[in-house]
């Protein structure tokens, strides 16, 4: 998804419960300086909202996922693939770089603070753990290197003990590097990882 995608796909109207999230963060968002007063985005906000009301609508459908796969035994959900949700996060990435560089240019020296400030703490466990996984498999060489074990955490399908290290190491490395957001993420997935 590209982010004349993502501004196309909202710019169509919002569902109801897009508009009680945006009604219940109306607050920070004005004092963020990504609305006035009456709900209408400034230039900053017409980039960051739309990205904000897609974490959200993420959740949604991985809160969905994870109550259906618990409720089918059988595991016969319509859930996306995992190929389908990998993509998601992909998107996600490349629209908070896409929305960062927007907002910088809309005058905003503190832009990845601004995006990263309001979608961030907006991410459940389940959206967290699925992007820190895939900021922690584009680290695969830095985290190989620091411990070669860790390279069978790349070689599976799913997320196991060996993936729940690399991201621990993911963190750390984070950490060193002053990346707080990075960070931020990592524990907002902590309750899957931090075994």
């Amino acid at each position: 998804m590209t982010i004349d995608e993502l501004l196309q796909r909202y710019s169509e109207g919002i569902e109801a419960h897009e508009k009680a999230l945006l009604a219940r963060m109306h607050e920070k968002l004005h004092a963020d300086g990504l609305v006035d007063e009456d709900g209408v985005p400034s230039r900053a906000g017409e980039y960051i909202i739309p990205l904000l009301l897609f974490v959200h609508t993420t959740n949604r459908a991985l809160i969905h996922e994870a109550s259906a796969s618990f409720m089918d035994d059988e595991e016969e959900s319509s859930a996306d693939s995992p190929t389908d949700q990998q993509d998601v996060f992909k998107d996600f990435g490349n629209l908070l770089t896409q929305v960062t560089k927007k907002v910088e240019e809309a005058g905003h020296e503190d832009a990845r603070d601004m995006v990263m400030g309001t979608v961030i703490p907006e991410m459940n466990s389940f959206f967290a753990l699925s992007f820190v996984w895939l900021l922690t498999q584009l680290r695969f060489v830095d985290i190989v290197e620091k411990d070669p074990s860790l390279r069978v955490a790349f070689e599976s399908d799913g997320l196991n003990g060996a993936s729940f290290k690399a991201i621990a190491m993911y963190r750390s490395m984070a950490a060193e590097k002053g990346d707080k957001w990075a960070v931020m993420i990592a524990d907002k997935a902590k309750m899957f990882w931090s075994r």
